[in-house]
């Protein structure tokens, strides 16, 4: 029965984050600007996040919380650049992906709060399933050109550094960070600090590539680095680091 309970825990986990998350958030782009990525996976993942810790970790949704969010939210909108003319019919089924894809990660960071998963375990289960779903999947829809990419095409070495970057960058060492904040300060908090990825994205295009830099992502990025020190500061102080043992995978 414990076998059974922990097989459970980790088909939940890989479900959660792995290809159904990757299948969602990247088919809402072919549907919905690339600007409402930084807004709608955000809002389900902070209000799901909250809704979800309450029912499930008894988390209490304080008006400070509340707050915070709705600063962050719109100092994403000011970076992201969503305007009414960007809410089309055909966008809202590119929205209501990226608001299910958000949906998924909030109880994904649920589970792991709540059984104290190990960090590096969960990153090699989210990416070993995606490694036996996605990738075989995807490679025979690209062979029959059923999807568009260039990744049969393209040269080694591009797919190599992708590979690398995207593989162990953005898959191990963000995921293996990311579940340690969410053993630190829970779900909801560590959603609301990686709403500085898009605006910290914006500074690093005009650094490296020359963009111009507009009012409004400086002001985004205020109002959501306003919005997460005022969501936070109290929690974080009362928090204490959740000890976690090698190979914890208690249920």
């Amino acid at each position: 029965a414990q076998f059974t309970t922990r097989w459970r825990v980790w088909l939940l986990v890989a479900l959660l984050a792995g290809t159904p998350f990757g299948l969602l958030m990247f088919g809402a782009l072919q549907f919905a600007p690339s600007s409402h990525a930084a807004v709608f996976p955000f809002t389900a993942m902070s209000v799901m996040g909250m809704v979800l810790g309450e029912v499930v970790l008894g988390d209490r949704m304080t008006s400070r919380r509340v707050v915070g969010i709705a600063v962050v939210l719109t100092g994403l909108v000011l970076v992201s650049g969503v305007d009414a003319s960007s809410l089309t019919p055909r966008a809202a089924i590119g929205d209501a992906m990226f608001l299910l894809a958000g949906t998924l990660w909030a109880g994904f960071g649920i589970v792991l709060r709540k059984h104290r998963l190990n960090p590096l375990l969960a990153t090699a289960v989210v990416s070993l399933s995606a490694l036996l779903t996605y990738v075989p999947v995807y490679t025979l829809l690209l062979g029959l050109q059923w999807v568009p990419g260039q990744v049969l095409v393209a040269p080694w070495r591009d797919v190599v550094f992708q590979m690398f970057f995207q593989g162990v960058g953005s898959v191990v060492v963000s995921g293996m960070t990311f579940t340690k904040m969410i053993q630190h300060f829970g779900p909801v908090r560590s959603t609301m600090i990686t709403a500085l990825v898009p605006g910290l994205s914006a500074i690093s295009a005009v650094i490296f590539l020359g963009e111009p830099l507009g009012w409004n992502v400086l002001a985004g990025l205020a109002l959501v680095t306003a919005g997460i020190v005022f969501g936070v500061r109290q929690a974080v102080i009362a928090i204490k680091p959740v000890a976690v043992s090698p190979i914890n995978t208690r249920a």
